[in-house]
């Protein structure tokens, strides 16, 4: 919690509820004295701390109750009667009800001074040492129409939907600002379209624009083949070069109608992938992300790296520019046949990529390797820190994450094993909401 002292008002707002009933109805003005890694403010009422929705820190705001738990209450801010310094008017017209920006209401100086807080509260957490840490400028970019990526909902009415927060409605959207401009368009085209294109059996549809325009519509059993020559038609007249299906059994992998040639530049490199694998959502902030990795590692035209949950490459073949050489290991088969492809096409000959199930009872890292990449999922990888851990020739590991809690906890084990974090940088992939990624470098004693 935040050592700040609480709003003067702070006892003087407490209120007291002696209902369930009354708890889901009465209007409580509450002081937050803390924010919640999601962004909620944090406060105190009859000595149980409240989570409130919407509101900010140092603000004194009178909130409606919406759950009562054993330890805590739920709330949402009503109104907002001493609002933060760092309040602004949020852009979007659908920010009250839409789940994805959930800090549209804190200028973006102000978000990143958020979760660059967050991101030290999860060290602090798990015991990490950052007394000699050296912190790099956190890396930015647009805070608007940067998603080359988007998913919609469709609900009974067939309109295009994301989802509330939590994930328990579909709300309808007209516009969005998070979207670059050319998948704006597409966003405007569809949603114009959709009346007249049957899209009964389509639970939702997916769109890039990554080098070339491309839909992916995901459908249940009721979807009738006949109903593709349509959309293959208006796909045609609105210059969308893909098309794919995706079924429910996604053992059985995605249908490629038409194929769109997605791909992105990055470090001199074209990347091509498919619709269905993971790409970076911010161009411009991947960017400065694979340039700062290559750049901690410090792998020289002698050095062997080890990367680990290598994806199709994204890191492997810049760094690989610059190394002796690189083995990138991954489980899925799809990614790791992209990687080679793109090895090849960029004429990068110092790669190996294979897939390898780094969480498998008898895998181990190569003996003689001194830098590793780590970009594990959201989960972590503990018991590969572990490992990396006892492999002695290991010196200097860059590791990328995208939850914090979890890189604070493998780094953890490092740490026992006299690895020092000697690095670090808050990455904001995503700009208006509260997800937090971040890069560190360690290096071993």
């Amino acid at each position: 919690m935040s050592n700040k002292r609480p709003h003067q008002g702070q006892v003087r707002h407490q209120s007291k509820l002696n209902s369930n009933a009354e708890t889901t109805s009465k209007l409580v003005r509450l002081s937050i004295h803390d924010m919640t890694h999601d962004g909620r403010g944090v406060a105190k009422l009859d000595g149980k701390t409240v989570f409130v929705t919407g509101a900010l820190m140092d603000e004194v705001v009178d909130a409606q109750i919406v759950h009562q738990k054993s330890q805590y209450f739920e709330a949402k801010s009503v109104s907002v009667i001493e609002p933060s310094q760092h309040r602004i008017l949020p852009v979007c017209a659908h920010f009250s009800v839409c789940g994805g920006c959930q800090l549209q209401h804190l200028s973006v100086e102000n978000q990143v001074a958020f979760k660059q807080n967050q991101l030290v509260r999860s060290l602090v957490k798990s015991g990490i040492n950052t007394d000699k840490t050296e912190w790099h400028s956190p890396l930015t970019g647009d805070a608007w129409q940067y998603r080359r990526r988007a998913r919609w909902a469709l609900n009974r009415q067939g309109d295009l939907c994301f989802r509330s927060a939590g994930g328990k409605y579909l709300v309808p959207i007209h516009t969005c600002p998070q979207l670059s401009q050319p998948l704006s368009d597409c966003f405007v085209q569809l949603r114009e379209a959709l009346p007249k294109l049957p899209h009964q059996g389509i639970d939702e549809i997916e769109c890039l624009a990554i080098g070339s325009l491309s839909l992916v519509l995901h459908i249940n059993q009721q979807w009738r083949d006949h109903h593709l020559s349509h959309w293959q038609k208006w796909c045609e007249q609105m210059g969308i070069t893909g098309l794919a299906i995706q079924t429910p059994d996604r053992s059985k992998g995605l249908s490629v109608i038409s194929d769109a040639n997605l791909h992105y530049q990055l470090s001199g490199l074209n990347f091509h992938f498919s619709p269905d694998q993971f790409v970076q959502t911010h161009a411009n902030v991947n960017q400065q992300m694979v340039s700062l990795a290559k750049d901690w590692l410090a792998a020289g035209a002698v050095d062997q790296v080890l990367e680990l949950f290598c994806g199709m490459g994204n890191f492997s073949l810049p760094i690989a520019q610059r190394a002796g050489s690189l083995l990138g290991l991954e489980l899925n088969e799809q990614s790791v046949a992209t990687a080679k492809a793109n090895a090849i096409a960029n004429g990068i000959t110092n790669t190996t990529f294979a897939r390898v199930d780094l969480f498998a009872p008898d895998w181990r890292p190569p003996a003689n390797l001194a830098h590793v990449l780590l970009d594990p999922p959201w989960d972590g990888a503990q018991l590969v820190c572990e490992r990396i851990a006892k492999q002695k020739s290991i010196k200097r590991v860059v590791y990328v994450s995208c939850h914090p809690a979890t890189m604070a906890r493998d780094m953890a084990v490092l740490q026992r094993a006299q690895f020092k974090l000697s690095k670090m940088a808050l990455i904001d992939q995503f700009p208006q909401s509260y997800h937090v990624e971040a890069i560190a470098l360690l290096i071993r004693a």
